[in-house]
């Protein structure tokens, strides 16, 4: 069966699952008042930290790992393309994991720049 048959009736990989964060601060905090956006941040960056009690990340603080993202507020948007579904989020401009840029000016970078954690 063609990549695209399997989209369309369900069996390849849907849309969310290259840009769920992208899709949450969107819909439940720009879009829908949902949520302000500080308390949207910390839902996606110190509170899983703490839940799997990664003590070294998820806030930037002196001697933690730096994974920054950093985005266009006005430009955050999504693609729903099933027939394409591995389209980026707009609006993301860099992303800095352990110090190291993996996105910069919206273009991958090539070599990894951080690992899987793995417990």
């Amino acid at each position: 069966v063609p990549d695209t048959a399997r989209n369309i009736m369900g069996y390849g990989t849907p849309p969310v699952a290259y840009t769920s964060m992208v899709r949450f601060l969107v819909n439940l905090c720009r879009e829908g008042g949902v949520l302000g956006m500080e308390e949207a941040f910390r839902r996606l960056t110190s509170l899983p930290a703490h839940v799997l009690r990664l003590r070294d990340r998820g806030i930037l603080r002196s001697g933690y790992f730096a994974d920054i993202t950093m985005l266009d507020w006005r430009e955050l948007g999504y693609v729903n393309d099933f027939m394409r579904p591995a389209q980026t989020a707009r609006g993301i401009r860099h992303v800095i994991v352990n110090g190291r840029f993996a996105l910069r000016d919206g273009r991958v970078v090539a070599g990894p720049a951080g690992r899987v954690l793995r417990r």
